[in-house]
Protein backbone atom coordinates (compact mmCIF):
# COMPACT_ATOMS: atom_id res chain seq x y z
CA UNK A 1 0.00 0.00 0.00
CA UNK A 2 2.88 2.28 0.81
CA UNK A 3 4.83 1.23 -1.95
CA UNK A 4 2.19 1.37 -4.80
CA UNK A 5 1.09 5.68 -3.06
CA UNK A 6 5.14 6.37 -4.64
CA UNK A 7 4.44 6.43 -8.09
CA UNK A 8 1.09 8.59 -7.28
CA UNK A 9 3.12 10.97 -5.40
CA UNK A 10 5.64 11.76 -7.84
CA UNK A 11 2.86 12.27 -10.83
CA UNK A 12 1.02 14.60 -8.94
CA UNK A 13 4.28 16.37 -8.26
CA UNK A 14 5.18 16.42 -11.91
CA UNK A 15 2.00 16.79 -13.73
CA UNK A 16 -0.64 18.25 -11.10
CA UNK A 17 1.71 20.73 -9.20
CA UNK A 18 2.74 23.00 -12.12
CA UNK A 19 -1.16 22.96 -13.22
CA UNK A 20 -2.03 24.50 -9.81
CA UNK A 21 1.00 27.48 -9.98
CA UNK A 22 -0.02 28.02 -13.73
CA UNK A 23 -3.85 28.68 -12.66
CA UNK A 24 -2.27 30.89 -9.96
CA UNK A 25 -1.50 33.81 -12.53
CA UNK A 26 -4.24 36.35 -13.41
CA UNK A 27 -4.70 39.63 -14.99
CA UNK A 28 -5.18 42.00 -12.10
CA UNK A 29 -5.25 45.57 -13.64
CA UNK A 30 -6.00 47.23 -17.08
CA UNK A 31 -4.88 50.42 -18.11
CA UNK A 32 -6.63 50.57 -21.56
CA UNK A 33 -7.59 54.01 -21.67
CA UNK A 34 -5.52 56.52 -19.50
CA UNK A 35 -6.52 60.54 -19.61
CA UNK A 36 -5.27 62.32 -22.68
CA UNK A 37 -3.47 60.24 -25.11
CA UNK A 38 -3.31 56.56 -25.27
CA UNK A 39 -0.26 55.98 -27.14
CA UNK A 40 2.61 54.53 -25.51
CA UNK A 41 0.83 54.70 -22.02
CA UNK A 42 -1.17 51.39 -21.61
CA UNK A 43 -0.28 48.74 -19.69
CA UNK A 44 -1.69 45.80 -18.04
CA UNK A 45 -0.84 43.96 -14.75
CA UNK A 46 -0.67 40.38 -13.62
CA UNK A 47 -0.07 39.18 -10.62
CA UNK A 48 1.48 35.29 -9.63
CA UNK A 49 -0.03 34.04 -6.52
CA UNK A 50 1.04 30.72 -7.16
CA UNK A 51 4.57 28.66 -7.64
CA UNK A 52 7.17 31.12 -8.78
CA UNK A 53 6.84 30.95 -12.54
CA UNK A 54 9.29 32.21 -15.98
CA UNK A 55 6.95 34.41 -17.27
CA UNK A 56 9.14 35.85 -20.35
CA UNK A 57 8.15 32.09 -21.57
CA UNK A 58 4.48 33.51 -21.61
CA UNK A 59 2.80 34.59 -24.26
CA UNK A 60 -0.24 37.99 -23.88
CA UNK A 61 -2.78 37.38 -26.39
CA UNK A 62 -3.87 40.88 -27.35
CA UNK A 63 -5.88 42.48 -30.66
CA UNK A 64 -5.51 38.39 -32.06
CA UNK A 65 -2.16 38.39 -31.65
CA UNK A 66 0.10 36.23 -29.48
CA UNK A 67 2.64 38.70 -28.03
CA UNK A 68 5.99 37.90 -26.52
CA UNK A 69 7.14 39.26 -22.98
CA UNK A 70 10.49 41.10 -22.85
CA UNK A 71 11.87 41.46 -19.75
CA UNK A 72 12.69 45.13 -18.95
CA UNK A 73 13.55 45.43 -15.16
CA UNK A 74 13.08 42.93 -12.67
CA UNK A 75 14.25 39.31 -12.12
CA UNK A 76 13.47 36.44 -15.19
CA UNK A 77 11.43 34.25 -12.18
CA UNK A 78 8.35 35.62 -10.71
CA UNK A 79 8.26 34.74 -7.13
CA UNK A 80 4.81 34.51 -5.60
CA UNK A 81 2.67 37.12 -4.63
CA UNK A 82 4.52 39.35 -7.07
CA UNK A 83 2.54 42.01 -9.48
CA UNK A 84 4.22 42.83 -12.39
CA UNK A 85 3.29 44.81 -15.34
CA UNK A 86 3.26 44.33 -18.96
CA UNK A 87 3.52 48.19 -20.78
CA UNK A 88 3.61 48.87 -24.29
CA UNK A 89 6.07 51.38 -24.06
CA UNK A 90 8.49 51.03 -20.91
CA UNK A 91 10.01 54.16 -21.02
CA UNK A 92 7.16 55.89 -21.50
CA UNK A 93 5.69 54.22 -18.67
CA UNK A 94 8.67 54.87 -16.23
CA UNK A 95 7.64 58.25 -17.10
CA UNK A 96 4.15 58.32 -15.78
CA UNK A 97 5.30 56.57 -12.71
CA UNK A 98 8.96 57.37 -11.32
CA UNK A 99 8.19 55.65 -8.16
CA UNK A 100 7.92 51.96 -9.38
CA UNK A 101 10.55 49.53 -8.96
CA UNK A 102 8.76 46.28 -9.71
CA UNK A 103 9.26 43.83 -12.55
CA UNK A 104 8.80 45.23 -15.55
CA UNK A 105 8.12 43.64 -19.19
CA UNK A 106 7.84 45.35 -22.60
CA UNK A 107 4.70 44.31 -25.43
CA UNK A 108 3.59 46.79 -28.15
CA UNK A 109 0.22 45.81 -28.54
CA UNK A 110 -1.43 45.42 -32.05
CA UNK A 111 -2.90 48.55 -32.14
CA UNK A 112 -3.69 49.92 -28.79
CA UNK A 113 -6.29 48.93 -26.50
CA UNK A 114 -9.71 48.89 -27.29
CA UNK A 115 -11.39 52.03 -25.71
CA UNK A 116 -14.84 52.02 -27.53
CA UNK A 117 -15.83 48.55 -27.40
CA UNK A 118 -13.73 46.77 -25.21
CA UNK A 119 -11.66 43.62 -25.78
CA UNK A 120 -10.58 40.23 -24.83
CA UNK A 121 -7.17 39.86 -23.32
CA UNK A 122 -5.45 36.46 -22.18
CA UNK A 123 -2.41 35.29 -19.92
CA UNK A 124 -0.76 32.22 -22.01
CA UNK A 125 1.74 29.44 -20.32
CA UNK A 126 4.57 28.43 -22.34
CA UNK A 127 2.12 25.60 -23.90
CA UNK A 128 -0.22 28.04 -25.40
CA UNK A 129 -3.11 27.37 -22.44
CA UNK A 130 -5.26 30.05 -21.85
CA UNK A 131 -4.16 30.46 -17.85
CA UNK A 132 -6.35 33.65 -17.17
CA UNK A 133 -8.92 35.81 -19.69
CA UNK A 134 -10.42 39.12 -19.11
CA UNK A 135 -13.21 40.73 -21.70
CA UNK A 136 -13.27 44.29 -20.30
CA UNK A 137 -15.86 47.00 -21.69
CA UNK A 138 -16.00 50.96 -21.20
CA UNK A 139 -18.99 50.12 -19.25
CA UNK A 140 -16.74 48.91 -16.34
CA UNK A 141 -15.29 52.01 -15.83
CA UNK A 142 -11.52 53.41 -16.67
CA UNK A 143 -12.78 55.05 -19.66
CA UNK A 144 -10.32 58.11 -19.75
CA UNK A 145 -11.14 59.29 -16.24
CA UNK A 146 -7.51 58.81 -15.19
CA UNK A 147 -8.58 55.31 -13.77
CA UNK A 148 -7.87 51.59 -14.34
CA UNK A 149 -9.74 48.29 -13.94
CA UNK A 150 -8.79 46.56 -11.14
CA UNK A 151 -9.68 43.13 -9.89
CA UNK A 152 -11.03 43.07 -6.47
CA UNK A 153 -12.32 40.16 -5.15
CA UNK A 154 -14.47 38.76 -8.22
CA UNK A 155 -15.32 41.96 -9.76
CA UNK A 156 -13.97 44.63 -11.46
CA UNK A 157 -13.69 48.20 -10.14
CA UNK A 158 -12.63 51.35 -11.61
CA UNK A 159 -9.57 52.52 -9.24
CA UNK A 160 -6.58 54.96 -8.98
CA UNK A 161 -4.02 53.16 -10.80
CA UNK A 162 -1.89 51.02 -8.68
CA UNK A 163 0.78 49.51 -11.07
CA UNK A 164 3.10 47.23 -9.31
CA UNK A 165 1.26 47.35 -5.99
CA UNK A 166 -2.21 45.65 -6.82
CA UNK A 167 -5.75 47.18 -5.29
CA UNK A 168 -3.87 46.04 -1.97
CA UNK A 169 -1.80 49.01 -2.19
CA UNK A 170 -5.57 51.48 -2.15
CA UNK A 171 -7.48 49.28 0.34
CA UNK A 172 -6.78 46.52 2.87
CA UNK A 173 -10.04 45.14 2.32
CA UNK A 174 -8.72 44.00 -0.95
CA UNK A 175 -8.90 40.43 -1.40
CA UNK A 176 -6.80 38.15 -4.37
CA UNK A 177 -9.70 36.11 -6.38
CA UNK A 178 -10.93 33.28 -4.87
CA UNK A 179 -11.05 31.60 -8.01
CA UNK A 180 -7.40 32.17 -8.68
CA UNK A 181 -5.99 31.34 -5.50
CA UNK A 182 -4.67 28.08 -4.30
CA UNK A 183 -4.55 27.19 -0.30
CA UNK A 184 -0.99 27.16 0.07
CA UNK A 185 -0.92 30.67 -0.51
CA UNK A 186 0.02 32.36 2.96
CA UNK A 187 -1.10 35.80 4.26
CA UNK A 188 2.94 36.84 3.84
CA UNK A 189 2.16 36.83 -0.13
CA UNK A 190 -1.18 38.13 -0.02
CA UNK A 191 -1.71 41.92 -2.08
CA UNK A 192 -2.14 44.05 0.63
CA UNK A 193 1.85 43.47 1.39
CA UNK A 194 3.06 43.81 -1.90
CA UNK A 195 6.72 44.80 -2.05
CA UNK A 196 6.08 47.36 -4.91
CA UNK A 197 4.43 50.41 -2.95
CA UNK A 198 3.15 52.83 -5.16
CA UNK A 199 3.11 56.70 -3.96
CA UNK A 200 -0.11 58.76 -4.77
CA UNK A 201 1.51 61.48 -7.55
CA UNK A 202 0.24 63.56 -10.35
CA UNK A 203 0.32 62.94 -13.92
CA UNK A 204 0.96 65.46 -17.33
CA UNK A 205 0.62 64.21 -21.21
CA UNK A 206 2.58 66.43 -23.32
CA UNK A 207 1.18 64.60 -26.37
CA UNK A 208 3.02 62.26 -29.35
CA UNK A 209 6.02 62.33 -30.76
CA UNK A 210 6.09 65.66 -33.25
CA UNK A 211 7.73 66.20 -36.86
CA UNK A 212 8.47 69.98 -36.63
CA UNK A 213 9.31 72.20 -39.96
CA UNK A 214 12.65 74.48 -39.42
CA UNK A 215 11.64 77.86 -39.38
CA UNK A 216 7.94 77.34 -38.32
CA UNK A 217 6.58 77.52 -34.73
CA UNK A 218 5.25 74.49 -33.03
CA UNK A 219 2.44 74.36 -30.53
CA UNK A 220 2.89 72.12 -27.08
CA UNK A 221 0.17 71.57 -25.03
CA UNK A 222 -0.30 70.13 -21.72
CA UNK A 223 -2.24 68.58 -19.86
CA UNK A 224 -2.07 68.02 -15.58
CA UNK A 225 -3.97 65.55 -13.61
CA UNK A 226 -4.26 65.63 -10.27
CA UNK A 227 -4.21 62.23 -7.28
CA UNK A 228 -8.05 62.12 -8.55
CA UNK A 229 -7.39 62.20 -11.61
CA UNK A 230 -8.59 65.51 -11.79
CA UNK A 231 -7.01 68.26 -14.66
CA UNK A 232 -5.20 70.95 -12.52
CA UNK A 233 -5.43 74.16 -14.55
CA UNK A 234 -2.80 75.92 -12.18
CA UNK A 235 -0.20 73.73 -12.34
CA UNK A 236 3.23 75.41 -13.28
CA UNK A 237 4.80 73.90 -16.47
CA UNK A 238 7.91 73.86 -17.53
CA UNK A 239 9.06 73.25 -21.09
CA UNK A 240 12.71 72.20 -22.28
CA UNK A 241 12.93 71.59 -25.66
CA UNK A 242 16.68 70.37 -26.32
CA UNK A 243 18.18 72.94 -28.35
CA UNK A 244 19.44 75.08 -25.21
CA UNK A 245 15.73 77.12 -24.59
CA UNK A 246 13.00 76.71 -22.34
CA UNK A 247 9.27 78.01 -21.90
CA UNK A 248 7.02 77.74 -19.07
CA UNK A 249 3.18 77.42 -19.27
CA UNK A 250 0.57 74.42 -20.00
CA UNK A 251 0.42 75.61 -23.41
CA UNK A 252 3.49 77.58 -26.00
CA UNK A 253 4.69 77.54 -29.34
CA UNK A 254 8.78 77.33 -30.20
CA UNK A 255 10.49 77.65 -33.32
CA UNK A 256 13.25 75.55 -34.03
CA UNK A 257 16.37 76.77 -36.32
CA UNK A 258 17.93 73.76 -36.89
CA UNK A 259 17.69 70.37 -38.61
CA UNK A 260 17.59 67.43 -36.04
CA UNK A 261 16.20 65.25 -33.37
CA UNK A 262 14.85 67.17 -30.25
CA UNK A 263 13.78 65.28 -26.58
CA UNK A 264 11.08 67.97 -25.44
CA UNK A 265 10.78 67.64 -21.88
CA UNK A 266 7.68 68.85 -19.88
CA UNK A 267 7.96 69.13 -16.17
CA UNK A 268 4.88 69.81 -13.84
CA UNK A 269 4.81 70.84 -10.55
CA UNK A 270 1.88 71.56 -8.32
CA UNK A 271 1.88 72.01 -4.50
CA UNK A 272 4.56 68.99 -3.06
CA UNK A 273 3.74 67.14 -6.51
CA UNK A 274 5.67 67.00 -9.59
CA UNK A 275 5.70 64.82 -12.74
CA UNK A 276 7.48 64.56 -16.26
CA UNK A 277 6.81 63.56 -19.91
CA UNK A 278 8.83 63.73 -22.93
CA UNK A 279 7.83 64.11 -26.28
CA UNK A 280 10.34 63.25 -29.16
CA UNK A 281 10.10 65.80 -32.06
CA UNK A 282 12.03 65.87 -35.51
CA UNK A 283 12.84 69.21 -36.87
CA UNK A 284 13.27 69.09 -40.40
CA UNK A 285 13.43 71.44 -43.36
CA UNK A 286 10.05 72.55 -45.59
CA UNK A 287 10.68 71.70 -48.75
CA UNK A 288 7.37 72.53 -50.55
CA UNK A 289 6.54 73.84 -53.86
CA UNK A 290 3.33 75.17 -56.18
CA UNK A 291 2.19 73.31 -58.73
CA UNK A 292 -0.96 74.60 -60.30
CA UNK A 293 -1.52 77.97 -59.66
CA UNK A 294 -4.83 79.37 -61.06
CA UNK A 295 -8.21 81.36 -59.76
CA UNK A 296 -9.40 77.91 -59.14
CA UNK A 297 -7.19 76.03 -57.30
CA UNK A 298 -3.65 75.96 -55.82
CA UNK A 299 -1.58 73.37 -55.42
CA UNK A 300 0.94 72.61 -52.95
CA UNK A 301 3.40 69.35 -52.86
CA UNK A 302 5.51 68.26 -50.30
CA UNK A 303 8.77 66.72 -51.82
CA UNK A 304 10.27 65.54 -48.48
CA UNK A 305 10.06 62.03 -47.11
CA UNK A 306 7.75 63.79 -43.42
CA UNK A 307 4.54 65.01 -43.66
CA UNK A 308 4.14 68.80 -42.91
CA UNK A 309 1.06 70.34 -40.87
CA UNK A 310 0.56 73.44 -42.42
CA UNK A 311 -2.00 73.90 -39.28
CA UNK A 312 -1.62 77.96 -38.74
CA UNK A 313 0.19 78.57 -42.46
CA UNK A 314 -1.43 81.56 -44.43
CA UNK A 315 -1.67 81.21 -48.40
CA UNK A 316 -2.22 84.33 -49.51
CA UNK A 317 -2.44 86.43 -53.29
CA UNK A 318 -3.92 89.61 -54.62
CA UNK A 319 -5.15 91.06 -51.39
CA UNK A 320 -6.93 87.42 -50.24
CA UNK A 321 -5.72 85.46 -47.02
CA UNK A 322 -6.76 82.43 -45.80
CA UNK A 323 -5.18 80.67 -42.23
CA UNK A 324 -5.02 76.59 -42.77
CA UNK A 325 -6.48 75.26 -39.80
CA UNK A 326 -4.72 72.68 -37.83
CA UNK A 327 -3.87 69.61 -38.63
CA UNK A 328 -3.99 70.28 -42.32
CA UNK A 329 -1.49 67.05 -43.32
CA UNK A 330 0.51 67.22 -46.60
CA UNK A 331 2.06 63.55 -46.58
CA UNK A 332 5.44 62.80 -48.00
CA UNK A 333 5.92 63.30 -51.75
CA UNK A 334 2.24 64.10 -52.02
CA UNK A 335 -0.08 67.19 -53.86
CA UNK A 336 -2.51 68.53 -52.27
CA UNK A 337 -5.34 71.11 -53.99
CA UNK A 338 -6.71 73.54 -52.18
CA UNK A 339 -10.14 75.06 -54.27
CA UNK A 340 -10.40 78.60 -54.10
CA UNK A 341 -13.94 78.07 -53.52
CA UNK A 342 -13.03 76.81 -50.12
CA UNK A 343 -9.66 79.68 -49.15
CA UNK A 344 -11.11 82.32 -51.02
CA UNK A 345 -7.53 82.98 -52.65
CA UNK A 346 -7.93 83.08 -56.47
CA UNK A 347 -4.47 84.46 -58.00
CA UNK A 348 -4.86 86.55 -61.13
CA UNK A 349 -1.20 85.53 -62.40
CA UNK A 350 0.79 82.61 -60.58
CA UNK A 351 3.61 85.30 -59.50
CA UNK A 352 0.96 86.93 -56.38
CA UNK A 353 1.00 83.90 -54.78
CA UNK A 354 2.23 83.13 -51.14
CA UNK A 355 3.28 80.66 -48.96
CA UNK A 356 3.68 81.90 -45.21
CA UNK A 357 4.82 80.09 -41.88
CA UNK A 358 2.50 80.96 -39.02
CA UNK A 359 4.73 83.69 -38.04
CA UNK A 360 4.13 85.41 -41.17
CA UNK A 361 7.71 84.80 -42.49
CA UNK A 362 7.51 83.63 -46.69
CA UNK A 363 8.03 80.24 -47.15
CA UNK A 364 7.43 79.61 -50.33
CA UNK A 365 6.53 82.23 -53.40
CA UNK A 366 5.87 81.01 -57.01
CA UNK A 367 8.33 84.26 -57.91
CA UNK A 368 10.95 82.53 -56.66
CA UNK A 369 10.84 79.23 -58.66
CA UNK A 370 10.60 81.09 -61.81
CA UNK A 371 13.77 82.79 -60.31
CA UNK A 372 15.16 79.47 -59.50
CA UNK A 373 14.10 77.89 -62.97
CA UNK A 374 15.76 81.01 -65.30
CA UNK A 375 19.04 80.25 -64.66
CA UNK A 376 19.25 76.74 -66.45
CA UNK A 377 16.73 77.96 -69.90
CA UNK A 378 18.00 80.31 -72.72
CA UNK A 379 15.60 83.45 -72.59
CA UNK A 380 13.70 82.03 -75.66
CA UNK A 381 12.41 79.78 -73.61
CA UNK A 382 12.17 82.52 -70.52
CA UNK A 383 9.98 84.37 -72.76
CA UNK A 384 7.71 81.82 -73.55
CA UNK A 385 7.47 80.62 -69.74
CA UNK A 386 6.77 84.02 -69.00
CA UNK A 387 3.70 84.26 -70.70
CA UNK A 388 2.92 80.48 -69.95
CA UNK A 389 3.14 82.06 -66.49
CA UNK A 390 1.01 85.11 -67.12
CA UNK A 391 -1.70 83.24 -68.47
CA UNK A 392 -1.99 80.73 -65.49
CA UNK A 393 -0.51 77.38 -66.74
CA UNK A 394 1.82 75.65 -64.85
CA UNK A 395 5.68 75.52 -66.72
CA UNK A 396 6.49 72.09 -67.42
CA UNK A 397 2.94 70.77 -68.03
CA UNK A 398 1.51 70.06 -71.15
CA UNK A 399 -2.80 71.08 -70.81
CA UNK A 400 -4.16 67.85 -69.62
CA UNK A 401 -1.49 66.50 -68.47
CA UNK A 402 -2.16 64.11 -65.17
CA UNK A 403 1.09 65.66 -63.41
CA UNK A 404 0.31 68.79 -61.92
CA UNK A 405 2.66 67.82 -59.26
CA UNK A 406 5.85 68.78 -61.93
CA UNK A 407 7.14 71.78 -60.16
CA UNK A 408 8.95 74.49 -62.03
CA UNK A 409 12.77 72.93 -61.09
CA UNK A 410 11.71 69.99 -62.12
CA UNK A 411 10.17 70.63 -65.32
CA UNK A 412 12.82 73.20 -66.25
CA UNK A 413 16.36 71.97 -65.30
CA UNK A 414 16.14 69.54 -68.45
CA UNK A 415 16.35 72.46 -70.83
CA UNK A 416 19.94 72.82 -72.12
CA UNK A 417 20.46 75.97 -74.14
CA UNK A 418 21.86 76.02 -77.99
CA UNK A 419 25.15 76.35 -78.52
CA UNK A 420 26.31 78.40 -82.04
CA UNK A 421 27.94 76.16 -84.99
CA UNK A 422 31.83 75.76 -85.13
CA UNK A 423 33.80 78.32 -87.16
CA UNK A 424 34.79 75.66 -89.64
CA UNK A 425 31.52 74.97 -90.85
CA UNK A 426 31.26 78.58 -92.20
CA UNK A 427 34.09 78.18 -94.07
CA UNK A 428 33.26 75.07 -95.84
CA UNK A 429 30.02 76.11 -96.43
CA UNK A 430 31.15 79.51 -98.01
CA UNK A 431 33.62 77.44 -100.35
CA UNK A 432 31.26 75.21 -101.46
CA UNK A 433 29.20 78.16 -102.75
CA UNK A 434 32.25 79.55 -104.57
CA UNK A 435 32.79 76.61 -105.79
CA UNK A 436 29.36 76.00 -107.24
CA UNK A 437 29.23 79.71 -108.70
CA UNK A 438 32.30 79.56 -110.67
CA UNK A 439 30.84 75.92 -111.98
CA UNK A 440 28.08 77.64 -113.38
CA UNK A 441 29.90 80.33 -114.19
CA UNK A 442 32.25 77.97 -116.76
CA UNK A 443 28.87 76.55 -117.54
CA UNK A 444 27.48 79.58 -119.43
CA UNK A 445 30.82 80.68 -121.11
CA UNK A 446 30.80 77.26 -122.64
CA UNK A 447 27.40 77.35 -123.86
CA UNK A 448 28.16 81.05 -125.86
CA UNK A 449 31.33 79.33 -127.31
CA UNK A 450 29.68 76.82 -128.89
CA UNK A 451 26.69 78.55 -130.09
CA UNK A 452 26.89 78.54 -134.34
Amino acid sequence: MYRASIPLLVFLTVFVAPTAASAAVFISEIMYDPSGTDTKHEWIEVMNSGEPIVLSDWKLFEGGVNHSLNLVAGAETIPSGTYVVIADDPTTFLADYPGFSGTLFDVAFTSGLNNTNGESIAVRDNAGADIDSVTYTPGMGGAGDGTSLQKNGSSWVALQPTPGGGPGAASEETEVPETSTPSSVSASSSPSTSSFPVDPKIRITAGDDRTAIVGAPLIFSSVVYGLAGERIESARVVWSFGDGTSAEGQSVAHTFLYPGSYTVVADAASGAYSAADRVLVAAVPADLSFGTVSPELVEIKNHSSHEVDLGGWILSADGSRFVFPPRTIVRPQTLVAFAGAVTGVRPSVPSTVLLQYPNGMPAVTYTAQLMLSAKSIPRAEQEQQSMAAASGLVLGASAGSSDGSRDIVEATTTASPRRPLPYWVFVFMAGLLGTAGAGAYLLVSHSKTAAP
